[in-house]
């Protein structure tokens, strides 16, 4: 499988099967608008009085990270049974099977982090290796049904032999479906500084930062289908080739 076919794979699953992913997104963009409501009522923290204020708000927008995340992986679900199934169940059906699996990929999650933070203890070089040999960690876990520490051996064993083919083929998709959003961004970047050496009201200067991140957030909820979809197929696909 080459990253060309990666790309046109995810496009081709996620165009013919829109209708599956529409709930997911929408579900994240539900999340994202409670999660920036929160982020403005706790408000800046610079004291620890501030913080004790602003806990249960701290509290709540950390629920919502755990809702987003377990919405995320519906959407891993989701491209699994279409690739093999060809459909999806209902968005309900695979959150409430897939609650089962949302501790396990938390603690995979922080071995992971621990270990490509190790890395970078020694040398960049040893936490891009980790970074790579545990990138199917949670795929593992939620379609293979994976232990913690097996998902980690699991995903590494997939790896092995093929480091920089696997490298690439995570980078380029990667790389195309940000590019758009990298693109609004440094546009956005320019249109602010245009606005501001043109002294115009800061009124104006704060609108245009609001619109370029609603702009940026609402691409990154439309690419999470394609990326999802892109990490997915490689998953099984080396599965195929182990």
């Amino acid at each position: 499988m080459t990253a060309s076919q990666i790309i046109i794979d995810s496009w081709n699953l996620c165009k013919k099967n829109a209708k599956a992913f529409v709930p997911y997104i929408g579900a994240l963009l539900g999340v994202s608008i409670l999660t920036l409501i929160t982020d403005i009522l706790i408000g800046p923290v610079d004291t620890f009085d501030q913080l004790i204020k602003g806990l249960p708000f701290v509290i709540l927008a950390a629920l919502f990270s755990l809702v987003g995340l377990w919405i995320s992986l519906g959407m891993i679900t989701a491209v699994a049974s279409i690739k093999k199934a060809g459909s999806a169940k209902p968005i309900r059906t695979v959150l409430t099977y897939n609650a089962k699996f949302l501790w396990p990929v938390i603690l995979a999650s922080i071995l992971t982090g621990l270990a490509i933070g190790g890395g970078f203890l020694l040398l960049v070089v040893p936490a891009i290796i980790f970074s790579v040999w545990l990138t199917f960690t949670t795929h593992a876990i939620l379609l293979d049904n994976k232990k913690v520490v097996e998902s980690l051996k699991y995903s590494k064993s997939l790896v092995d032999g093929r480091w920089w083919e696997v490298l690439w083929l995570i980078l380029a998709p990667t790389l195309a479906f940000v590019a758009p959003m990298i693109l609004i961004d440094k546009l956005g970047i320019w249109l602010i500084k245009v606005i501001t050496e043109l002294s115009i009201a800061a009124a104006a200067i704060g609108a245009a930062v609001w619109s370029i991140n609603i702009v940026t957030a609402l691409l990154i909820l439309l690419i999470s289908p394609l990326s999802s979809a892109a990490l997915t197929l490689l998953y099984l696909h080396l599965q195929e080739r182990k």
